[in-house]
């Protein structure tokens, strides 16, 4: 005997972002001749790759104009890709005046970016020092008004500093300053990836289930798994077209609960719970004596 199941934002348990349940009219009985199944997903790509959750929404950032001074960047919670981060980034300096101006070209200068290096699946982190006032006078180079002040005679590049979580999306080692010496960076540095980014911190969605206890499995209750189908904001489908059937386990049960993990076994954290799940739940038809 077969009974389609379906779940949507109305069956998420509150206070989380990826638990799901059905309750059963009385509690029901189920045993390991009784199967479920997924008929089929549909849920919005809605992951972060940044967020306070995760540890990784601020860097520090150090400015060696005639004083220095440090900033702390507070990234709002959102998906960035490398790019991105780059314009992000110039806001924050044009926010904070943390540039200068070139009134030969009419534009703003940056001294620091965040570049792809797509010819070798990498990033590059640049930066710049700022010039002397000197330097400054010669090549007609501003600083915002009621800002700061060149240094007299040192030239120096600003310094970045970002924990390993966010180190983890751009490539890099995180917990030390880049550049890593203040006092001689008189030059362009540029640094390369250390890492492998990983701007997608989601790459899969692992689903468990309360009626499966597998002894083959860790955890014991995965259920079924799909990829990153669609990028942000778009809409992804997943069917089991083999139509799995996974037996169940003996026991009494108030509800069928579903939890969405990441591809880490970590809670998924939905930011649309507009989202659908169809189960097919199989009672074993009793045998006859």
């Amino acid at each position: 005997m077969n009974h389609v199941i379906m779940l949507n934002s109305e069956n998420r348990v509150p206070d989380t972002t990826n638990k799901f349940a059905y309750k059963f009219p009385t509690a029901t009985k189920l045993t390991s001749e009784d199967t479920i199944a997924l008929s089929n997903i549909n849920l919005y790509n809605s992951f972060f790759n940044i967020e306070k959750t995760r540890g990784n929404n601020t860097v520090k950032f150090k400015w060696h104009a005639f004083i220095t001074t440090e900033y702390n960047f507070v990234i709002p919670d959102g998906f960035y890709d490398i790019e991105s981060l780059n314009y992000l980034f110039q806001f924050y300096m044009i926010s904070r005046d943390l540039y200068t101006y070139n009134a030969d070209t009419n534009s703003n200068i940056y001294y620091m970016e965040l570049v792809v290096n797509s010819s070798i699946y990498g990033v590059e982190l640049r930066f710049y020092p700022l010039p002397t006032v000197d330097e400054a006078i010669e090549l007609n180079i501003t600083a915002p008004v009621n800002s700061w002040s060149f240094h007299p005679t040192i030239s120096k590049c600003p310094q970045l500093f970002f924990p390993d979580a966010f180190g983890t999306i751009i490539g890099f080692k995180g917990d030390q300053l880049y550049p890593p010496d203040a006092d001689n960076t008189n030059m362009k540095r540029e640094y390369t990836n250390n890492l492998i980014p990983q701007v997608s911190v989601v790459n899969a969605i692992i689903m468990t289930c309360n009626l499966v206890n597998s002894q083959f499995s860790s955890p014991v209750n995965v259920f079924h798994s799909m990829p990153i189908s669609a990028g942000l904001g778009q809409l992804m489908t997943n069917t089991d077209s083999d139509r799995t059937d996974v037996n169940i386990f003996n026991g009494n049960y108030q509800e069928i609960r579903i939890e969405l993990l990441d591809q880490t076994y970590s809670p998924l954290i939905l930011h649309d719970f507009d989202l659908s799940i169809n189960l097919l739940l199989r009672k074993a038809i009793p045998k006859k004596l």
